[in-house]
């Protein structure tokens, strides 16, 4: 493409060298008369797209004061926008010099429409040394300016992990509003990146973000703004909770629940973590959770709440956990008397409730015993004296508990 470009400019050189100026018709301007030497500048075209490619060739003619052509006068050569193939040339034996000129691209910012070629004589008088110009007309999407990039915020005292709503609708191109003619570019203080008009974020830390928008128009033309965004911690979780029953039994499922909340509004409770004192632990999302213990006891069960955005908050509580399952029995007659019958009863043993009492087991300490079902029992003592009643009693949940008690056997 290079190369194209320079054959390009090489025959419009060649063209503008072999036509006299009369039959350009193109901008002219000819330096002012009280000067020593007469600088005549031309362009052809005159006009380019600013498409970055096209081409466009400047010839200047130089006169001393007598109107004579003067050759190998130096001259300087710049361009306002654009490119020129030489800083520098050097007129021919015709008085004439030529340089290419490549028109800018679309997103080069020109704010009169114009690119401003400017030659200036090299010479040893500081009156030749002032710029003769011309100017070439560039077409193409108008692009006076780059667009302005404005972004609102709300929240605008974001929490951390708080949904955060970005918006670029007020950036403006070319004094209006620039909506989705233009593109819109975004950078989350390097912790993440989005696209669009309007963009939502929520920031992981808490600290100051250098929030940048990069917004670039139609013809390419970028531009950016960047605001300071503070970034805080939410205020933290409460963790409380309740037990039930309050004084559970061995092996009885006992009931947790969370009353706990998310201190800072729009945030939620996300993890529950329950050590429940006895080396035993659980975790998860819901708020409630049970456990049984295995032998009487008290026990320090911790509750630890973690909310949305990782902030933890710890409770404890004190748990007493006792049998759940009496044993008591009575005897009758209250004095009993050797070979006479003995009857024995466990209905006054109790369980917790939701459970009962499936086993009833007898030592009547006169050698024999009875297990069964049924809370009553008989016996007979052949022997007077003082013997040791044993009852343990099972219920539905395993549980066992056990009572003694004497009784006096007489003769008579």
């Amino acid at each position: 493409m290079k190369t194209a470009r320079m054959v390009a400019v090489g025959a419009l050189l060649m063209a503008a060298a072999g036509c006299g100026l009369e039959e350009q018709k193109a901008a002219t301007l000819i330096a002012p008369s009280e000067f020593s030497l007469s600088v005549t500048a031309t362009v052809l075209p005159d006009q380019l797209p600013r498409d970055g490619q096209s081409q466009a060739v400047v010839t200047a003619l130089v006169r001393d004061a007598r109107g004579q052509a003067v050759a190998g006068q130096r001259l300087s050569v710049s361009a306002t926008v654009g490119t020129v193939t030489q800083s520098e040339v050097t007129t021919d034996s015709s008085g004439r010099a030529s340089v290419g000129y490549t028109a800018p691209v679309a997103s080069t910012v020109v704010g009169d429409g114009q690119a401003v070629i400017a030659l200036t004589p090299l010479s040893g008088n500081a009156g030749d040394a002032v710029a003769r110009t011309v100017s070439l007309r560039l077409t193409g999407t108008p692009n006076t300016g780059a667009p302005v990039a404005v972004f609102s915020l709300l929240p605008t005292a974001p929490e951390r992990g708080q949904l955060v709503t970005f918006d670029a609708s007020a950036t403006t191109d070319e004094g209006a509003r620039c909506g989705d003619a233009c593109t819109y570019a975004w950078n989350f203080g390097s912790e993440a990146s989005a696209s669009g008009r309007t963009a939502t974020y929520r920031f992981l830390q808490a600290r100051t973000y250098a929030v940048t928008l990069t917004v670039t128009d139609a013809t390419g033309t970028s531009t950016s703004a960047t605001q300071s965004i503070a970034v805080v911690n939410p205020a933290a979780p409460t963790a409380v909770f309740t037990t039930s029953p309050s004084s559970p039994a061995i092996l009885q499922n006992l009931n947790f629940v969370a009353t706990g909340s998310a201190a800072a509004a729009g945030h939620t409770l996300a993890l529950f973590d329950w050590s429940y004192g006895d080396g035993a632990t659980s975790s998860g999302t819901s708020a409630s959770s049970s456990h049984a213990y295995t032998t009487t006891g008290t026990y320090t069960v911790t509750l630890t709440v973690t909310d949305d955005v990782g902030q933890t908050r710890t409770a404890s509580g004190t748990v007493i956990v006792v049998n759940g399952l009496t044993a008591n029995f009575s005897v009758s007659p209250s004095s009993p008397v050797i070979n006479r019958t003995v009857n024995v009863s466990g209905a006054d043993s109790t369980s917790v409730a939701g459970a009962s009492i499936v086993l009833y087991q007898w030592d009547f300490g006169n050698g024999l015993t009875s297990s069964d079902s049924g809370a009553t029992a008989t016996t007979t003592y052949t022997t007077a004296g003082t013997y040791t009643i044993r009852l343990t009693v099972r219920d539905s949940a395993g549980r066992t508990a056990t009572v003694t008690k004497s009784v006096t056997v007489t003769a008579s």
